[in-house]
């Protein structure tokens, strides 16, 4: 059986998703939350041409905004929040796991030193790690749930 790596000595980079969609300040709001519902996704980092992440829209955000009469026509740079919770690729998962606890979020971004956007690591990046690492060290195959 290969050598697995242990969690605990993980660091964000390995895990990250790097394909993130994201959005520009410019953008309008409604294409924002398209873009959300058309690719099930709960978060939508804000990059400025040079990709540095100025914001991050979320559902949350998105059901602040849900009965003002304006929001198809406001821009993404009106709603977004930018108080962000970014690691580096070097951050281990231990330190992102407990950010994420933390500040009851979802995700934090993984930027290099100049803030730009490399990843994004979710809840559900860290969930499929963990069940990668249940799976390959055990020797039996994975139980089915019950229906």
């Amino acid at each position: 059986m290969p050598h697995q790596p242990h969690a605990a000595t993980m660091v964000a980079g390995e895990v990250m998703t790097r394909n993130v969609i994201t959005a520009k300040p410019g953008d309008l709001m409604a294409d924002a939350v398209d873009w959300m519902c058309r690719y099930n996704i709960s978060g939508l980092p804000v990059v400025d041409e040079q990709r540095r992440v100025q914001g991050i829209i979320t559902e949350f955000t998105v059901l602040e905004m849900l009965y003002n009469p304006d929001v198809g026509r406001l821009q993404v740079q009106d709603c977004m929040s930018r108080r962000l919770i970014t690691v580096s690729p070097q951050t281990t998962l231990r330190e992102v796991v407990d950010r994420l606890v933390l500040h009851r979020i979802r995700r934090v971004l993984v930027v290099d030193q100049n803030d730009v956007l490399l990843g994004v690591v979710s809840r559900r990046d860290l969930v499929r790690h963990s069940h990668e690492q249940l799976s390959s060290a055990s020797q039996y195959a994975m139980p089915q749930p019950t229906v």
